[in-house]
């Protein structure tokens, strides 16, 4: 809908030096892109006349009027546009007792809708600490009037906030784009469009909470179009996960493969590496929580800490590791719910081949949507309360003194 409301102001006049005039009325039929505003704000009167101006209906009418000889009488009623563009607005003749038919009147306006804004994220989901482009696409939909003084404000949700930096690209219409680096909020103010033009702009936002985030502008405006649409638009936040592969493990005269986890100390504490095992078919088979100190380094055996205990009671040969890498406020580490993923921890692992020759190698960052990490948390906080023991996977002393059991 187009809110912009003017009120047409009706004068009917007496031309009669000696003879006054009764039963007067006429009829406006609005044209299809107006209607009465609702509540009508009808002010004035005409004559003892009674006025109809039904809030929402396309007419307005006057009927049972009278006027004194060289009388006039003037009366207003809003109306609201529906359709932009020109809408042009004839009466029908006014007549009366004496006089008979009169004149017509007429009069144009043009509506002016306000302008649209659609907004879109580059990609569908981000790795937790990952950015991308969040763009904003304003359009004046009017073939003939310039839009001024356009601007709308989006508040990013909690789990987003602008990048560093924020790689702003684009323009608007000459308007001031405010984008603050870490902040939660873009803005836009000030900008003119022409008739029929559009601009587009985009600013990178970073993930900082794991989850999906929805967010949504505030109505855009401008002067002349009055308030305009929101725009939505969603990103989804993913846990980072640290992934290795082991093979030949648990095997007979094959070295014992190995993950070490290091905390390189940049947020200068102590963070925590839940770590997740799934044998071949992605069934969970162990899980347990650790934590790593600032500098510190955590070294970790495939057979002895991390396939030892399965819950199925079939000891894995061959395998998947993730570590999701988490902040602690604590000395321990829940297993392994409320935890607020960090991408600071890093993992490498040994891999035997079956030729016996050892390779090193960075685990890549992979991805875990909320609601498997949310499946993985439900299941391991059963392991760890379910009284059998099966599935923690610290089992050495050593693993036990700073590993969450």
């Amino acid at each position: 809908m187009v809110d912009h409301i003017e009120g047409p102001v009706f004068s009917i006049a007496n031309p009669n030096g000696t003879v006054a005039l009764s039963g007067i009325g006429f009829t406006d039929a609005l044209p299809v892109g107006l209607v009465i505003s609702s509540p009508n704000g009808l002010t004035g009167s005409c004559g003892g006349g009674i006025i109809t101006a039904t809030a929402g209906s396309n007419s307005i009418i006057l009927s049972g009027a009278a006027l004194a000889a060289t009388a006039t009488c003037t009366f207003t009623v809003n109306v609201t546009g529906k359709i932009a563009g020109p809408q042009n607005n004839a009466t029908s003749v006014v007549t009366s007792i004496q006089g008979g038919n009169g004149g017509t009147a007429s009069a144009s306006i043009t509506v002016v809708a306000p302008p649209s804004i659609k907004k879109a994220f580059a990609a569908p989901a981000i790795v937790l600490g990952s950015s991308t482009a969040l763009s904003f696409t304003i359009i004046n939909p009017n073939a003939t009037v310039a839009l001024t003084a356009v601007g709308f404000t989006d508040s990013l949700p909690s789990g987003l906030v602008v990048a560093t930096p924020n790689h702003l690209t684009g323009s608007c219409g000459g308007g001031s784009i405010t984008a603050i680096a870490g902040s939660h909020s873009i803005s836009l103010s000030g900008a003119t469009l022409a008739a029929s033009s559009s601009c587009t702009f985009a600013v990178n936002v970073t993930g900082t909470i794991v989850g999906k985030q929805v967010n949504t502008t505030g109505a855009i405006t401008s002067l002349e179009g009055a308030t305009g649409n929101m725009a939505s638009a969603t990103v989804s936040v993913l846990a980072p996960a640290l992934t290795n592969y082991f093979s030949n493990a648990n095997t007979a005269g094959t070295p014992d493969e190995t993950v070490r986890i290091t905390n390189p100390g940049i947020s200068g504490r102590k963070l925590c590496a839940d770590i997740f095992v799934f044998d071949a078919n992605q069934e969970l088979s162990e899980c347990c929580s650790c934590t790593v100190a600032p500098d510190g380094l955590l070294t970790l055996s495939v057979n002895a800490d991390l396939t030892g205990n399965p819950l199925t009671g079939t000891i894995l040969t061959t395998g998947v590791i993730q570590i999701i890498p988490a902040a602690t406020t604590g000395g321990m580490c829940p297993l392994p719910t409320a935890m607020t993923p960090q991408q600071a921890l890093r993992a490498w692992s040994t891999h035997i081949q079956e030729d016996s020759d050892v390779t090193e190698s960075s685990s890549p960052i992979t991805a875990i949507s909320l609601e498997d990490l949310s499946a993985l948390e439900a299941v391991c906080s059963y392991i760890q309360g379910g009284g059998g023991g099966h599935g923690i996977c610290a089992n050495s002393a050593a693993l036990t003194a700073i590993c969450n059991n």
